[in-house]
């Protein structure tokens, strides 16, 4: 029997703020998701965005390669090198140099959201610096700009829309996150990495779907939001102005510091790749071992084996639907793009719905 049903008007929303146990560290885990990822990641996207200007854009492919990963792959790779019993948590716990556990951080959320993010908002700040034209260049040097003076009095206010779109972005990325809270959860515990993504996947498999919809219903709200905010700081004509210190550097940037910023972001992006690929080689009474072997002893491909003999129809159906996933979304996109160019109808409007 599903019981007597009856008309709460606004009471879920009211639990989850005033009375539900789990509602304060559920919003706040949120907010902090949503903080903290896009600020990080534009960090890091910014000086990679210079490094690749300056070095070239062959480079921007490996940085890219985050971007491709299932968010499940990318945060089974993190768990997977942080564990603090068989990764390289467990020398970073007896180093001292972490203190806590990682697996039952949020910090850890958050550093798998960078690490898949950070590559999108690379690219769109990149494409903002491409865009700066050479006549502003050559104005800049004629004023004697150079460097990260030339950057912060030139530069940063022209790409200010492209930072601020892909600060709006990877705050997507923060605030929808799900599968590193999915493959933590599993590690640390319920309700400890909760945010209302995963809260409202738990509700709603515990069989209350009422708040459950008014979860996904505030996060609609907010997503909506969100996405009004991208669109608008595409077009926008506001600028970052930063007051200019006075003893920033007047001249060029060592080629040599682009590159070493570019292996630091490189080594960021490999190390979880690296990570997953020795544990896929190690025979099996290695993987899970006290204390964690970095190198294999050798080589053992039966893991690969099994995965092709065993796993080859599920990636046969995972390549049948992803190919018809893009053969549906083409047959309805394209006649759809042409007849909204032929007609004059969209606008930044309809891309936000979209």
């Amino acid at each position: 029997s599903l019981g007597e049903m009856r008309w709460v008007g606004l009471g879920n929303y009211l639990w989850f703020f005033t009375t539900d146990p789990y509602g304060g560290l559920v919003l706040f885990n949120t907010i902090f998701y949503s903080l903290a990822t896009p600020v990080l990641a534009i960090a890091i996207a910014v000086p990679a965005a210079l490094a690749i200007k300056r070095l070239g854009d062959r480079w921007l492919l490996p940085v890219m390669i985050p971007a491709f990963i299932p968010p499940v792959t990318a945060a089974m790779s993190w768990y997977l090198m942080l564990n603090p019993l068989y990764g390289l948590g467990y020398y970073l716990m007896q180093s001292g140099l972490l203190r806590t556990n990682p697996i039952s951080s949020t910090w850890t959320v958050v550093l798998v959201d960078v690490w898949r993010s950070f590559p999108i908002a690379t690219l769109v700040i990149y494409a903002g610096l491409k865009a700066v034209s050479r006549a502003v260049d050559e104005a800049a040097a004629a004023d004697g700009l150079a460097g990260p003076k030339k950057f912060l009095a030139v530069d940063l206010p022209l790409i200010s829309p492209q930072i601020l779109a892909a600060f709006v972005l990877t705050a997507l990325t923060g605030f929808f996150t799900f599968d590193p809270i999915y493959i933590g959860t599993a590690q640390a515990g319920p309700r400890i990495l909760d945010n209302l993504a995963y809260y409202a996947y738990e509700e709603f498999t515990g069989g209350e779907f009422g708040y459950s919809a008014a979860l996904i219903a505030l996060m609609t709200a907010v997503g909506t939001g969100l996405s009004i905010a991208y669109v608008r700081l595409l077009s926008a004509r506001a600028f970052i102005r930063l007051p200019l210190p006075k003893r920033l550097p007047n001249r060029e940037v060592p080629k040599a510091a682009h590159a070493a910023v570019l292996v630091a972001v490189l080594a960021f992006v490999a190390m979880p790749l690296a990570w997953i690929a020795l544990i896929s080689l190690k025979p099996p009474r290695e993987i899970i071992n006290v204390p964690p072997a970095i190198l294999p002893s050798r080589l053992d491909f039966a893991n690969y084996v099994y995965a092709f003999m065993g796993g080859l129809p599920f990636l046969v159906v995972s390549l049948a639907v992803s190919a018809a996933n893009v053969l549906i979304t083409l047959a309805l996109a394209a006649p759809l793009a042409f007849e909204m160019r032929v007609h004059g109808f969209g606008g930044s409007k309809l891309l936000t719905y979209i």
